[in-house]
């Protein structure tokens, strides 16, 4: 699956994915970005909430069941808070958005 297969495939899922709302922007990073997918690569998406949501572990994980399904790959769903401090800066100038809401823009 090729990254712009990826890319389509996110921004479909995102409409009718649960908890949308609170959903302020998605970026796709790692070896998508990369170019360096292989067949077992799961899929690295950075999702950024609203401050107000009231998303937990378990709304997120919802969210990350639904690009799962859409893309029939593991997916690996990280807010930019969950980073681990020394990849966050790497991970944030590569990560490419792909969905803005339109309550954000």
């Amino acid at each position: 699956m090729t990254k712009e297969i990826i890319k389509s495939q996110l921004q479909q899922a995102v409409k009718s994915v649960p908890h949308k709302d609170a959903i302020k922007s998605i970026a796709l990073f790692g070896s998508y970005i990369n170019g360096q997918p292989t067949e077992d690569s799961d899929v690295d998406i950075l999702i950024d909430l609203r401050p107000e949501s009231q998303v937990g572990f378990f709304e997120l994980y919802d969210i990350q069941e639904a690009f799962e399904t859409r893309l029939g790959k593991t997916v690996d769903l990280l807010t930019p808070q969950a980073l681990n401090r020394y990849i966050r800066p790497q991970v944030m100038k590569e990560a490419e958005t792909i969905y803005e809401s339109k309550l954000d823009r």
